[in-house]
Parts: structure tokens; sequence; C-alpha cells
């Protein structure tokens, strides 16, 4: 049964660093935003000093509510990651699938014995290029997708597309030319305005604005 790990996501995070426990603090208010409390909220015991330091230094920066246009905006500069403020953008590459220009998250195949949370590091560099620093969130998968299978003449073949979530650090999205014509980072609304019905379906649930 092959299989292709998938990634997404924008943010900026070192293990155990201020930087991450900022981008924690920012996570939690966007769930907050999103959803409505008891989202977003820390317990007492479970609160440390370096988080409560952090969100003393946060107190007097602007809301995250408030509007923010950025010259990428302005510009339509989707390629962009300072775009559309706080929410969360997605890296979207462009190709081609049985003769139609398609957009589809980044994915590739896993070599046999191959681990997949190892196969997605190592396919986001080949897909994305290396001009990136990333961060995978998690070992294991956020959801599985399984496309539609192209050969009749193999009933029993299935591809089943496991998706992980990473956060680019630094560095900007240089997809394989030999595959891709085209990248941008994009909102999960701007994401459904390009995807067929299908692969919405598969992916809609694992994407969020927040």
């Amino acid at each position: 049964m092959p299989t292709k790990p998938a990634f997404i996501g924008r943010c900026t995070t070192h293990s155990g660093s201020p930087l991450e426990t900022r981008f924690n603090i920012e996570e939690r208010r966007r769930e907050r935003k999103a959803f409505g409390a008891p989202f977003g909220t820390v317990k007492l015991e479970e609160r440390d000093e370096a988080t409560e330091l952090m969100e003393m230094s946060m107190r007097d920066e602007a809301d995250e509510s408030m509007p923010r246009i950025h010259e990428a905006d302005l510009k339509d500069d989707l390629k962009n990651l300072n775009r559309k403020g706080q929410r969360n953008l997605y890296a979207m590459l462009r190709t081609n699938e049985n003769g139609k220009d398609v957009w589809r998250l980044p994915t590739g195949p896993v070599e046999k014995g191959e681990l997949l949370h190892v196969s997605a590091i190592r396919r986001l560099e080949d897909e994305c290029g290396r001009n990136m620093d990333t961060w995978l969130v998690s070992r294991n998968p956020i959801g599985v997708y399984h496309p539609p299978k192209l050969n009749v003449n193999e009933p029993e073949a299935k591809d089943v597309v496991f998706f992980y979530k990473a956060h680019i650090l630094a560095g900007q999205v240089r997809p394989k030319q030999s595959r891709y014509q085209d990248f941008a980072w994009l909102t999960k609304g701007e994401i459904r305005r390009i995807t067929d019905d299908e692969y919405w379906s598969g992916i809609r649930d694992m994407l969020s604005d927040f």
C-alpha cells in the first residue's frame, strides 16, 4: 500500500526557547479567539515562570483581533509569509495531475522501511527545497487522505496520504521545478477556492484559520 507524507504550516519555534514559549502563548490566544473558553487556557498548576514572564512582556502588544494590513496584502503577494496577519498560512504547490493544473499540499512517496515522520522531513526538503528551516510538530500524523484510484486495472492498489504539520522558522519555499510550476502561502478559505471538491473534502478538517 503506497503511502505519502504531506506537510503544512507557518510559524517559528525552537524547543525550550523563549520563542517556543511565545509561540505557545499565541497559539492559545488564537484557540481562545476561535473557540472561546475554556479553549486556550492553562491550568494554574501547569503554568511556569517562563510563561508568566513572557505573558507580562506581551501585555502591551496590539490586540490580535485588530486588523493588520501588510504591504504583501496590498500587493496581493501570495508568496509572502507576512500576509494575512495572524491567520494560518499553508504552503500550496501547483502541479499537473492527469493533464490538469491543480493545487496540492506538498507530498511525496515513502521509501520502503522508512518511518513516516522521517520521510516527512526528507520529503519536505525534497519537494520544497533546502532554503527553509522547518520544525515538524509531532511524529504523529494530523490526518489521513485517501485519493481516488487512478488505475482501474489494479483495484487492490490504494494510495494513502498521511499529513504532518510542520512550521517554517526561516527561509522560503523553492519547489522542485521538474514537478511544480508555482507555489503560494494561502489561508484555509483561499485553499477552498482553488481546490476541487474531492481534494478539499479530504483536507479541510486538518486546516484552521487561526
